[in-house]
């Protein structure tokens, strides 16, 4: 049974269009009878909690010796890391935010950067523990980005592919939704443009199966 893990992490929920694109690529997905089962996690509603200092000592500490609230914050990461180990399909919807991530996508990658749980330091440095799943992220930005002059300014990308590789997660694929807000025809020519994207990929999965 193949699991697909979508995250959501937009203010805007289901009307932005990094989310309506990756619940398309995840009902293409499932449509071709890949990803049987399916898990939803919408980081902003409710907004995911920011980690805090019941986090950071929660996880160094005993079970037994938590507090109330270093065992709710420890219950939460273990949650989010549960999810994403026992997933074989992730797909993050990530709008960008000030040229990076948002607040909250943000978030759910410090709870699943765990030192022995999901990272380990070695002789040859860091090693990422979540491995052999297949990552899309769905990325919106009101600008081009890529193979422009403003390319230097995009974090969002650059975040998304390093903090993936950091946890082992190599199998990476992108699909761009760039310059929503300059008009009803660039919005549409970048929306077709994802579309193809999202088919292309799909194609190229189901041939594989």
């Amino acid at each position: 049974m193949t699991k697909i893990l979508l995250i959501l992490s937009s203010p805007r929920g289901t009307a932005s269009l990094s989310a309506r694109f990756a619940l398309e690529l995840t009902e293409r997905l499932r449509s071709c009878g890949i990803g049987t089962s399916l898990l939803v996690r919408d980081l902003a509603d409710p907004p995911l909690p920011h980690v805090d200092v019941s986090y950071i000592n929660g996880r160094t500490r005993n079970a037994e010796e938590r507090s109330r609230a270093e065992t709710q914050a420890v219950e939460l990461a273990e949650a989010l890391i549960g999810e994403l180990q026992l997933a074989d399909i992730v797909i993050i919807a990530s709008s960008m935010v000030n040229f990076s991530v948002s607040s909250v996508l943000k978030t759910w990658f410090d709870y699943l950067i765990w030192p022995g749980i999901t990272i380990k330091y070695t002789n040859r440095g860091f090693e990422g523990l979540i491995t052999e799943k297949k990552v899309f992220f769905v990325a919106a930005a009101d600008s081009i980005y890529l193979d422009s002059g403003l390319t230097a300014h995009d974090f969002q990308m650059t975040y998304l592919r390093h903090v993936l590789n950091f946890l082992g997660l190599q199998d990476l694929k992108e699909i761009r939704i760039e310059r929503i807000t300059s008009g009803p025809v660039g919005a549409q020519v970048a929306m077709d443009k994802a579309s193809a994207v999202i088919n292309n990929l799909v194609g190229t999965i189901a041939q594989q199966l």
